[in-house]
């Protein structure tokens, strides 16, 4: 999205407060292999199993049976035994164990105290749940057949006391199993005070039940069966099946918290008397240490620390699922021993061979988590991927070996995406939901949008395309009860369109949750007064609460080019979705004003009067005040599915005079950029916003009339990756890593910072540019500079509880300001996420148009035979 600003570079629009564009200047698997990884240093321990299968066709455990009593895993049926420091797994028979029903469990201490957590949301309505195609990066399948797993426990976390962390990744069949199914153990059952009864386990259902319950039980010389308990069942995803479990020791402060899908459920204190400790017995994966107890289902991406982690982490940890890789980038920080499993699934008795490698000790420093990626960042400087600069460089086809490569690439940092936006989202969500925007480093909310729950709104879709189905449904279920447009009066027109009405439409969009379109329909019925102006040409400010539109005295009571012209990709689809075709009337009416006016070369002047529609000015700029006004114009044409030539014709006049008054290169460096144009003279200035134009460039190239090969596709299309180069050295040329409001080209040193605007408010239209070439030339270049992006934003604007933007991208060291717009949200990090993900439904050629503000929408037609 763009954005305008008033005498200071903000967005898009409107006042320096609340102006943003505005610049100064799964399933059961058969494969026949499994990872396991065994990783042991005196700090921390990881054991890793990716797509561990357990007991998936046991039959005498399918489907429950009541008692413990017998193992379910038949006779003959064989174990997997890894011993340390040995390069050999060995098989054996498994022997079936009667056992007994344990008595009651004992009371907890007294002196337990339960800590209030937030309760777990309710289940989805079923209306709103989306379809079961939509399942995104299930844990892999790979298996082990009619066994389970030992591994001795590690010496760090055999010390009485000690903290640690267990988290893994589960599945049930379709009919759930009933009474204790173990995830992990290395206790004896029972509750008599023995050496036996030391250890823990973690399964789910209580004793003798099918109450879906994660429980965590621990052995002490006290008792052999305490106990902590989630409060509801553990539920499962609805789209592909998995759910990610976890508990968490921390011995300072005595606490021991239960996670389901990294989200807290339940904590409890103990005392120095009654604790948990994992001692020197093996931990048996999907089994009870008697044999008994076994899964009877899928276990994944199982994983033991010797440290507690924090909320933000173990959420972080089962953000990545499967991800063996990343999660080896964070963990693997003392590993001394990494074992391969081979044909693990293996039947027969006998010796499985695997190979053994050593890793560097790092003197017990713990693991850094999320923030190892900015703490080793630094900038390479600019200058590089020069064949790139001029639009011609770069491959034209890539080999598939090369793109499978970047997608496997890219899938290991869409989690470390991921993981970001819920490190901001759980800011957001502790200190601001509900409000406008989140004060990041004075964690408070704020209201300069009218009190609308902007940030919020304006990141449903981004929470639905990241698979954070959970937050979603708790941010419908604020729009469902809190938001309410009865107490807003005077607000942005463009801006609460493209923020809040684009949000609410792309959140009905993606979940056809009929509460965003009611919502959608009050709102727009009530900003739809702003075109009751003489000329029909919308005013910039419209009262919500009343019957009242005007413009801003600082533009000298003209209307902006960018705030008239873009509006009508959410009026048209609102009208569609709702039959009201008025919506979609009145917003296409702008551009049929605009295009009797015959502007000279197809560029506009930036002040329209809203009286009868004449240019009260003659600057033309493709930045601040002016950007979204030609991007609407190929993105209405490709939402009507290029039905409405008006509107591509615009374009393509546009396109011209771009080429004949506004491109230029510096020197000496020759990148090009587009230039500002005053009072018939240039302005060798290009703001952030104008970044954009690499992907609206390549958009119009794609889908030319004329097709690709054709010579304007061809002219347009080197623009835009020449002027998409040019937008990643204005990150990659600056100390930070981070891009400038707007650079100036100067004849001799190329580009340079703006003087009075080095700052940086975390804009996203470089990385939607990225994202966009990326999809359409399939070129792996545009993610690696988009990860240099990511990173440099990890590094510099990130803040305990969010991200905020940096006063100036030239130093190093400063810390963010205490401002986040909503449009990091829906935006840069939508686009940062999208970009590094292969498996994406977003097609921005054939079914999806992103509005201004980062919120695809499907094409009209589409949303047509919906209805």
């Amino acid at each position: 999205m763009k954005g305008h600003a008033s005498p200071l570079p903000l967005r898009r629009v409107g006042t320096p407060s609340s102006a943003r564009r505005i610049s100064s200047g799964s399933g059961s698997g058969s494969m026949s292999t499994m990872c396991f990884m065994l990783l042991l240093s005196p700090a921390i321990m990881i054991v890793f199993f990716s797509g561990l299968y357990i007991g998936s066709t046991i039959a005498n455990d399918v489907g429950g049976g009541g008692a413990v009593g017998g193992s379910g895993l038949g006779s003959g049926a064989p174990s997997f035994t890894v011993q340390k420091n040995v390069g050999v797994v060995e098989t054996q028979p498994v022997k079936e164990v009667e056992r007994t029903a344990p008595p009651a469990a004992a009371a907890a201490p007294a002196d337990a105290a339960p800590i209030p957590v937030q309760p777990t949301r309710p289940a989805e309505p079923a209306a709103a749940a989306a379809p079961a195609a939509a399942a995104a990066n299930p844990p892999p399948s790979a298996w082990l057949a009619d066994g389970w797993m030992t591994t001795p426990t590690p010496p760090a976390l055999s010390t009485m006391g000690s903290d640690f962390s267990i988290h893994a990744q589960i599945k049930f069949p379709k009919t759930p199993p009933s009474s204790i199914r173990t995830i992990v153990s290395n206790k004896g059952g029972g509750c008599a005070a023995d050496a036996s009864r030391n250890g823990v386990a973690l399964y789910v259902n209580s004793w003798d039940t099918n109450d879906g319950k994660l429980v965590f039980e621990f052995g002490t010389s006290m008792s052999g069966c305490n106990k902590v308990v989630t409060p509801n069942a553990v539920k499962f995803n609805p789209h592909d099946g998995w759910v990610g479990v976890g508990v968490t020791y921390e011995d300072a402060t005595k606490t021991i918290s239960l996670y389901v899908d990294g989200v807290v459920q339940v904590k409890e204190r103990t005392n120095d008397r009654v604790k948990p400790q994992i001692i020197d017995h093996d931990l048996h994966i999907g089994v009870g240490v008697d044999s008994d107890a076994t899964f009877t289902g899928q276990i994944s991406s199982f994983a033991v620390f010797g440290t507690a982690l924090d909320e933000q982490n173990m959420e972080y940890v089962n953000s990545l699922r499967a991800d063996v890789n990343t999660m080896k980038s964070h963990y693997t920080t003392h590993a001394q021993t990494l074992l391969g499993l081979e044909e693990a699934n293996k039947k027969e008795k006998g010796v499985v061979p695997t190979d053994a490698s050593e890793f560097a000790a790092t003197n017990g420093r713990k693991a850094a988590f999320h923030f190892q990626v900015a703490s080793n960042f630094l900038p390479e400087g600019g200058g590089r991927f020069e064949d790139y600069k001029d639009g011609t460089g770069g491959a034209k086809t890539f080999s598939q070996a090369e793109l499978d490569a970047s997608d496997t690439k890219a899938r290991e940092r869409r989690a470390e995406i991921k993981a970001a936006m819920q490190h901001v989202w759980s800011g957001y969500k502790k200190y601001a939901f509900g409000f406008d925007e989140l004060k990041p480093l004075s964690k408070k909310g704020h209201n300069p949008w009218g009190g609308m729950g902007t940030t919020l709104v304006d990141s449903l879709d981004t929470l639905w395309l990241m698979g954070m189905k959970e937050e979603f449904w708790e941010g419908r279920d604020w729009v469902r009860d809190h938001l309410d447009h009865d107490h807003v009066g005077s607000v942005s027109f463009f801006e609460t369109t493209i923020r809040s009405l684009g949000g609410l439409l792309a959140a009905y969009d993606w979940s056809d949750d009929k509460v965003f379109l009611d919502k959608a329909l009050d709102l727009g019925t009530r900003l739809v007064h702003a075109f009751e102006s003489p000329s029909g040409l919308p005013y910039g400010q419209t009262t919500l609460n009343g019957h009242h539109s005007n413009n801003a005295g600082w533009t000298g009571g003209s209307s902006l080019l960018a705030e008239i012209g873009t509006v009508q990709v959410e009026f048209r689809y609102l009208a569609k979705a709702t039959g009201i075709q008025s919506f979609a009337d009145k917003a296409n009416r702008v551009f049929s004003i605009m295009k009797e006016k015959h502007p000279s070369n197809g560029l506009y002047p930036i002040y329209v009067s809203a009286q009868d529609g004449h240019f009260t000015n003659n600057k033309i700029t493709f930045g601040a005040m002016g950007d979204s006004f030609y991007e609407y114009m190929i993105k209405c044409w490709l939402q009507g599915d290029k039905t409405e030539p008006m509107f591509r014709e615009m374009w393509d006049e546009s396109m011209a005079g771009v080429h004949k008054m506004l491109a230029q290169k510096s020197t000496p460096g020759g990148l090009s950029y587009i230039a500002d144009l005053n009072g018939g003279r240039l302005d060798h200035k290009m703001d952030h916003l104008v970044c954009f134009m690499g992907g609206a460039l390549a958009l119009g190239a794609y889908t030319d009339p004329d097709g690709l090969d054709s010579p304007r596709a061809q002219r347009d299309l080197k623009l835009a990756k020449a002027v998409t180069y040019t937008c990643y050295q204005m990150y990659a040329r600056q100390a930070t890593g981070i891009a400038p409001e707007f650079v100036r080209f100067e004849a001799g040193r190329d580009m340079v910072p703006g003087s009075n605007a080095p700052f940086y408010i975390l804009r996203p239209e470089t990385v939607e540019s990225l994202f966009i070439m990326n999809k359409l030339t399939g070129d792996p270049v545009y993610r690696e500079w988009g990860w240099e992006i990511f990173q440099a934003i990890e590094k510099n604007c990130r803040t305990e509880v969010a991200y905020g933007g940096i006063d100036d991208v030239r130093r190093t060291g400063s810390k963010p300001t205490d401002r986040m717009e909503s449009f990091f949200l829906a935006e840069t990090m939508k686009y940062l996420y999208l970009l590094q993900d292969p498996d994406t439904e977003v097609d921005v050629l054939s079914t999806h148009v992103f509005n201004t503000e980062a919120h695809p929408l499907k094409k009209l037609e589409l949303v047509k035979q919906r209805m």
